[in-house]
């Protein structure tokens, strides 16, 4: 059943994984089966599919799988990323 106000399913690879007992292995099959599902019933309701991704590289895999929201990388990884930069260029000087 949809949901009014609700325009899209997302999913979290990382917390998926994890409720599915297989912690940050999103690859497994259990999470590849639970992302298409979810993709699927997001069509099926009209409603986006949503994913974060770590890198470009899975872009085309998540769109064979049905998703057409797509947001790459996270806060943390963002803060994370500036964070070695920054350090790097300490380490340079």
């Amino acid at each position: 059943p949809t949901v009014d106000g609700v325009d899209a399913l997302f999913v979290g690879p990382l917390d998926l994984s994890t409720n599915l007992g297989v912690p940050g292995e999103t690859d497994h099959p259990k999470v590849v089966d639970a992302r298409r599902k979810t993709a699927a019933a997001a069509r099926k309701a009209g409603k986006a599919a949503g994913i974060l991704l770590f890198t470009a590289a899975q872009i085309p895999t998540a769109r064979s799988e049905g998703f057409s929201l797509i947001a790459l990388s996270s806060d943390g990884g963002a803060v994370a990323n500036g964070l070695r930069q920054t350090a790097a260029s300490l380490k340079a000087k």
